[in-house]
């Protein structure tokens, strides 16, 4: 009887750890995918940022151009005063 009860507490002691092995793979499969959509969502930052940095360095030639003709007109209008 004994022995019967120490295989009875074995068995449920490995069905424990089978079911604690299958939890830590889940969990390792799902800190897998997280990490990819992490590092996707990183590259999409980044790729923002370029853009943004691109608009805002095209809006800053702009007005430096614009302020440039128009030093240059007041220069002109200046002279011919």
């Amino acid at each position: 009887m004994n022995r019967l009860a120490e295989g009875s507490s074995l068995e449920r002691h490995r069905n424990d750890l089978l079911a604690k092995h299958r939890l830590k793979e889940e969990r390792a499969a799902e800190q897998r995918a997280l990490q990819a959509e992490r590092e996707r969502l990183l590259n999409q930052l980044s790729e923002l940022w370029d853009a943004r940095f691109s608009v805002r360095q095209e809006v800053a030639s702009r007005i430096n151009d614009s302020l440039i003709l128009e030093a240059l007109t007041s220069v002109t209008r200046v002279r011919l005063i």
